[in-house]
């Protein structure tokens, strides 16, 4: 997975160091193409996800060489300048969360436990798919926002339906479904 770079169309004042600042900040997060939390899905399980974070590009997390079916679904993008203590921090923080939402009946999580060690991993399993999508969001809105650019969602008619956080879908994922899901994560 990958995410062309996009340009900042809007022209920067020079007249106004204040503006300036606001904008120049605003510019390096929307060119940015390092630094994301993402999701992970696996094509052929609507019941499994991973959780990771990468401060790099997307193309070195989209693929596993121990399962083909694995690929990032959606990646959730961070300000440009997260450090990296920052970053863990959050995916500790949503997995955290998580395993407080999907746990079996006697309180385990529902994450998955590495072979060897017995540690528990970033993937979850027996868990619907998309309220794990919904609830990284709502986790990234509601707690850690301030390390996240934000958009405005508007439908076809210049309507404000609620705010997202800049994110990435797979390409195999069509068009419509995007729309949906991006609806569907809007706050």
């Amino acid at each position: 997975m990958k995410r062309e770079k996009q340009n900042y169309q809007l022209s920067i004042p020079d007249d106004d160091y204040k503006m300036q600042h606001v904008m120049t900040e605003h510019k390096k997060n929307y060119e940015s193409l390092v630094k994301w939390l993402y999701v992970g899905a696996n094509k052929n399980n609507k019941s499994y996800a991973k959780i990771g974070i990468t401060n790099g590009n997307l193309q070195s997390r989209s693929y596993s060489t121990t399962d083909p079916d694995y690929y990032i679904f959606c990646a959730f993008k961070c300000n440009y300048n997260i450090s990296k203590i920052d970053l863990e921090s959050i995916e500790s923080s949503v997995i955290s969360y998580l395993d407080s939402i999907y746990a079996d009946a006697l309180g385990q999580s529902k994450r998955l436990q590495h072979a060897e060690s017995n540690m528990l991993s970033e993937c979850f399993h027996g868990i619907d798919f998309d309220d794990l999508l919904y609830q990284v969001h709502y986790a990234l809105y509601t707690k850690h926002l301030r390390h996240f650019p934000l958009g405005s969602l508007t439908d076809n008619y210049g309507n404000h339906i609620g705010d997202i956080i800049d994110c990435e879908f797979n390409k195999i994922i069509p068009l419509e479904n995007k729309m949906k899901y991006m609806s569907f994560l809007s706050q």
